[in-house]
């Protein structure tokens, strides 16, 4: 009896030393990456996917574009590999657009199907909403948040901000990245402001973080506390 307890003990307390995952995060090689630890003392364990030109990831799966394909993993591994349109993708859910053709098309079942939509302007981030779609697109010299309706086609604009340099639309609010700073405004209208200057690009990385890339380094956002921190290992 004293020796079941004792690996009772053990596995429990194996089980607390486990290294939490904060995501997985895209380098400037093209690789994606598995990032473990917390904040200030995460690691970067080896590439699970190579080539990405675009990724996001949910809830322990990522989907990610290379060259001319869809690939989708666990978090660990490459799963299926589906041929798409050339260039980087846009990921909202279960549907992609792709900026180059301009075309969005509907992701199930390990099938891309084209859907019958048209943007009037460019595209910088996607989310699934009620009875369609979210998008931020730019254009007119702003940046406009709208909705498409997959019932009738019709677009309602949501709202519109200063021009910036990427955007996200998560679950429970945008961010918004100028040339100076990151806003991340929640749904009840809270804007909190995130003081990194130059990002080029938001990456959603799973579990709550976003991967912030500038010229000069990457760096993770926690979308629950505001929290910044810098990658390890791959600044520049």
């Amino acid at each position: 009896m004293k020796f079941f307890l004792f690996l009772i003990t053990s596995f429990c307390a194996f089980a607390q030393i486990e290294r939490p995952q904060v995501g997985v995060m895209l380098d400037r090689n093209g690789d994606a990456r598995p990032v473990w630890g917390v904040a200030a003392s995460a690691t970067l364990g080896n590439p699970i996917l190579n080539g990405v030109l675009s990724m996001a990831c949910s809830h322990g799966t990522c989907l990610a574009k290379t060259a001319a394909a869809i690939v989708t993993t666990g978090g660990q591994t490459a799963a299926a590999n589906v041929d798409a349109p050339a260039g980087p993708a846009i990921f909202g859910g279960s549907y992609i657009y792709f900026p180059q053709s301009q075309q969005m098309f509907h992701w199930h079942d390990g099938v891309l199907d084209p859907m019958d939509f048209t943007a009037d302007g460019d595209v910088f981030a996607l989310r699934t909403n009620g009875d369609g779609l979210d998008y931020a697109v730019s254009r007119a010299g702003a940046t406009w948040m709208e909705h498409y309706s997959f019932a009738d086609q019709s677009v309602q604009v949501l709202a519109s901000y200063a021009p910036v340099n990427a955007a996200m639309l998560t679950e429970d609010g945008t961010l918004l990245a100028t040339s100076d700073e990151v806003h991340l405004v929640r749904a009840d209208g809270t804007d909190t402001v995130i003081n990194t200057p130059g990002v080029q690009a938001l990456i959603a990385m799973g579990y709550g973080y976003v991967e912030l890339v500038t010229a000069q380094g990457l760096w993770v956002i926690d979308l629950t506390n505001g929290g910044l921190f810098l990658l390890p290992g791959v600044a520049q």
